[in-house]
């Protein structure tokens, strides 16, 4: 079983409608292998991903809450069980795992998603960022960090390295993350408010083209989800 591979032109649609799609083509594959998303696990993982995203869109205005439930969304996506056993692995290594698997299922047509719907200046941009930069906040040494993930998006631009631009987009938006999640912002600040808005349409657009990939690959082992739940009772609401 190969799911239903519909050709999404992610590029051209509202945030919305993005969200729509997937959701759509989510229920489409979930009529065909478990409608009730709790014995497979790739459709509970797909079940809250599409969730979270669509939570995403209803926000609106609100691009702190909408970024959150973005980054919820993109959690559910790589979250594998095991990770909660192997302690040494990072919550980064653990995310760019799941991106690099991503990217292998059509590396070339990512690049060109990414390309075309983002762009070079706008990915330079955030990448380039110091304030979502992880060693601007806790090291002197920032400066040359900065300058050598920007070497490193320029060397993977150039050679079109998918994984590479993903990871460091990813690693700048986890910075964001944190400091949403973690109390190291204000909701609707002004101060932080480039970086949130910023933040909120990369998600937007890669987070359902991740989900997308996922959903086109179905087969592909892609780990079993954070707490599955057990009671075979459960609504088909629930999970």
């Amino acid at each position: 079983m190969n799911g239903p591979h519909v050709v999404v032109d992610w590029k051209q649609m509202a945030e919305a409608q993005r969200a729509y799609v997937l959701r759509e083509k989510f229920d489409a594959l979930a009529a065909e292998r478990d409608p009730r998303h709790r014995d497979d696990p790739v459709m509970l993982r797909m079940r809250r991903v599409t969730s979270w995203i669509t939570s995403a869109v209803h926000e609106g205005r609100d691009d702190d809450t909408a970024f959150m439930c973005y980054w919820v969304a993109f959690n559910a996506l790589y979250g594998d069980d095991t990770g909660l056993i192997k302690l040494e692995e990072t919550e980064r290594a653990t995310y760019r795992r799941c991106i690099e698997k991503i990217a292998d299922t059509g590396p070339l047509v990512l690049y060109r998603e990414l390309d075309e719907a983002l762009g070079e200046g706008e990915i330079r941009a955030l990448v380039n960022d110091r304030y979502v930069l992880a060693p601007y906040w806790h090291s002197a040494g920032w400066q040359r960090a900065l300058r050598e993930d920007a070497q490193r998006l320029d060397n993977a631009l150039q050679w079109k390295n998918t994984k590479e631009v993903l990871c460091l987009v990813f690693d700048r938006l986890y910075v964001l993350r944190n400091q949403l999640l973690h109390g190291g912002a204000t909701w609707g600040s002004s101060i932080n408010r480039a970086e949130v808005a910023m933040g909120r349409r990369f998600a937007a657009f890669l987070v359902p083209l991740l989900a997308d990939r996922v959903l086109d690959n179905p087969d592909l082992d892609w780990g079993k989800p954070y707490y599955p739940p057990s009671n075979q009772t459960w609504r088909n609401s629930d999970a």
